[in-house]
C-alpha cells in the first residue's frame, strides 16, 4: 500500500510502525504493523492524541485520523477494553470526528477491528468512522469529509 501524490512528515517511529502527519488531507495517519503488547498499544494511542492536540489548531480543529491495520495483528481483549472505555472518550472530546480504517489482511486481526467497529457504532461519542480495504480510498474519504 504506498500514499501516492500527499504530503508527509513522519511524527513517531516505534517497533510497531509509525505516525505521520499529511498536511494538505489533513489527518494523522497510524500504520500499525505485526502484534502489539498492551503497553504499546496504550503509548501508540496516547501519542496520537497528543499530536492531535498538536496539529488540530493547524486546521481550524478538522483534521481526520487514519488508522492502517492493515499488516496488524489481532488486539488482546483488554487493550480493546481499554481502548473503548478510556481512549476513545478523549479523543472524542477533542473534537477530531473523523476516522478512516484500513481493515487488516490477517483474518483474526479482523475480529478485533469488527469489534472495535460494533462498540464505537452504540456509543454515543460523536465520532464517525468508516472501514477500507485500501488507503487510497480511506484517505479520499477523510478528504472529503474533513474538508467540506
Amino acid at each position: 500500500m504506498s500514499i501516492s501524490n500527499t504530503t508527509t512528515e513522519i511524527l513517531h517511529e516505534a517497533s510497531w510502525g509509525f505516525i505521520e502527519y499529511m498536511p494538505d488531507v489533513p489527518c494523522l495517519r497510524c500504520v500499525i504493523r505485526g502484534f502489539s503488547l498492551s503497553e504499546e498499544v496504550k503509548s501508540r494511542h496516547n501519542k496520537l492524541l497528543e499530536l492531535l492536540e498538536e496539529k488540530m489548531p493547524l486546521h481550524q480543529n478538522k483534521i481526520g485520523l487514519l488508522t492502517d491495520t492493515g499488516k496488524a495483528e489481532p488486539l488482546l481483549e483488554i487493550d480493546i477494553k481499554w481502548l473503548m472505555e478510556d481512549w476513545t472518550p478523549r479523543l472524542s472530546r477533542l473534537d477530531a470526528r473523523y476516522i478512516a480504517v484500513v481493515i487488516p489482511e490477517n483474518e483474526w486481526a479482523q475480529t478485533s477491528v469488527e469489534a472495535i467497529r460494533e462498540m464505537m457504532e452504540e456509543a454515543d461519542n460523536g465520532l464517525t468512522q468508516r472501514y477500507f480495504k485500501d488507503d487510497q480510498l480511506a484517505l479520499a474519504w477523510l478528504r472529503d469529509v474533513v474538508n467540506n
